[in-house]
């Protein structure tokens, strides 16, 4: 029995309950009437039935406007009698998000991203989405639900080996913006993870958009994976084995694992300048092309994946295929996060796990391999998947605005928390651009000219010692060359603007 379940297209979303809705280019999108959205409806799913379970992760993908909220709910079968509803928050981009936290108690309960059923086992689960909008005239449209169980009883299965590495950008949080602190991991691993697909997010952008205000910030994988979504790929939580670890891999989509902070081993100092980096190097559009397939993004391989009969010695037999669930579970949280990278072989005959760590001391070193008795130690089991982008999402989403940086008086002096002396007005089509108001979460931050060519825009030093003032910029004196600007609001929308000093 199957213990993730992903309803997408249209033939799987047909066999919920339309109460309205209706079916609307592969999603569920509210009802007309005379050609005006309706304020709210609900999808419902049909009863899903898995293995046995005590923790259950829910998931969602949507297009939401402005205007428009999607609000997922879930309900699990526990000795043959359903409990009630449960929400997990209310998501658009466009609002501040507050995900659900309760206390725990006799009844199911939910803990951010997770179900949790702290008595007897579900056995089946009902997931069912309200959409809701403030304006007739647009509605969300949901394209994805997922639901995934941590068995009570894992069974381990088996998967021949396999050996493949997958391109992806690896970020460090030492270079990104310090105010969200370790939390900042899976942003940047999921920023890696798009951005193999040429999406080119910065880890900032997709921290705001994730944010949960209610107290974990980044840490909600429901809410990461809905911000995904929102840009317009298919991502959902899962709890894996070993084998189910190697099939998502073997299929080219990108995993995000859940490990416990500490266990790993550190991330090895960086590499010589000399020394080329895949994440450094200049992009080659014609020998890597932005949108390429999975398939032609596995060309560093070190063994040919059609070979299982040379597999390293007899792995299995050393280290178990399943990370430790249920009663066997360590009881820390596995609160850090991974980018898992692909397999390779090891020299002792072992196998290696390839990761990118942002807990690494810069973007070159969190390229990363451990031993996988070292991984299994340390990942719980569960992942955010992401697979490839559908071309009709993210049609929503925050865009970046374009910005011209007009030089304004500076009134206020200069003092340790004003870092500067030069002050600037950020303008798009003539007009004063609207900036974060006070009080509210945003990330300034800019760029300045460097010598090496980038794969990826997030790969660049990014400064942030500036500082908004008054809905001005404050930059520091001393610029020089060409500077780029990035303001990012709470909602993940950015202001990019350029200056050259002269």
């Amino acid at each position: 029995m199957e213990q993730t379940r992903v309803i997408q297209g249209t033939e799987e979303l047909a066999r919920g309950e339309l109460d309205n809705v209706t079916l609307d280019g592969g999603g569920v999108a509210l009802d007309q009437a005379g050609g005006r959205h309706l304020l709210y409806g609900c999808y419902t799913s049909p009863a899903l039935r898995l293995p046995a379970f005590d923790r259950l992760s829910v998931s969602w993908n949507a297009d939401v406007p402005k205007g428009t909220v999607v609000e997922v709910q879930a309900r699990v079968l526990v000795q043959g009698a359903w409990r009630a509803w449960c929400s997990f928050g209310r998501w658009s981009p466009w609002m501040l998000r507050h995900g659900t936290f309760r206390q725990p108690g006799e009844e199911p309960y939910v803990q951010g991203d997770q179900m949790m059923l702290p008595n007897q086992p579900g056995a089946a689960v009902q997931v069912r989405a309200f959409l809701y909008t403030e304006d007739e005239k647009v509605s969300p449209t949901l394209r994805l639900l997922a639901v995934s169980a941590r068995p009570v009883e894992p069974q381990p299965s088996r998967s021949r080996p396999l050996f493949r590495e997958l391109r992806v950008p690896a970020y460090s949080l030492a270079r990104r913006d310090p105010a969200f602190g370790p939390g900042m991991a899976g942003p940047a691993c999921m920023a890696g993870l798009m951005n193999r697909w040429g999406q080119d997010v910065l880890p900032e952008e997709l921290a705001h958009m994730c944010f949960d205000h209610e107290g974990p910030g980044c840490e909600n994988l429901a809410f990461l994976a809905a911000a995904a979504g929102g840009l317009g790929f298919s991502s959902w939580q899962c709890w894996l084995d070993l084998p189910g670890l190697r099939e998502e891999i073997r299929a080219g989509n990108g995993v995000m694992a859940a490990v416990k902070p500490g266990v790993l081993p550190l991330p090895a100092p960086p590499r010589p300048e000399t020394e080329a980096a895949p994440a450094q190097e200049p992009a080659e559009p014609e020998a890597r092309p932005a949108a390429a397939a999975p398939e032609t993004e596995s060309a560093a391989q070190p063994q040919p994946e059609a070979a299982p009969e040379t597999p390293p010695a007899a792995p299995a037999e050393r280290v178990p295929e399943a990370p430790p669930q249920g009663p066997c579970a360590q009881p820390e949280e596995a609160t850090h996060r991974v980018a898992v990278r692909g397999f390779a072989p090891g020299l002792d005959g072992g196998v290696l796990v390839l990761l990118n760590d942002p807990a690494a001391p810069d973007d070159r070193a969190a390229e990363t391999q451990v031993p996988l008795a070292d991984f299994l130690r340390a990942w719980d089991g569960r992942c955010l998947v992401l697979c490839h982008k559908d071309r009709r999402g993210g049609k929503s989403a925050p865009q970046r605005i374009g910005c011209q940086m007009t030089a304004v008086a500076c009134e206020l002096p200069t003092a340790p928390d004003l870092p500067g002396d030069s002050l600037w007005l950020l303008t798009h089509g003539g007009k004063p651009c609207t900036m974060p108001a006070a009080g509210s979460p945003y990330t300034l931050t800019y760029t300045c000219p460097e010598d090496t060519v980038y794969a990826t825009t997030a790969h660049k030093q990014f400064h942030f010692d500036a500082a908004l003032r008054d809905g001005r910029v404050c930059l520091p004196a001393g610029l020089e060359d060409r500077v780029t600007v990035y303001c990012i609001d709470c909602f993940g929308q950015m202001r990019v603007a350029e200056h050259l000093f002269l």
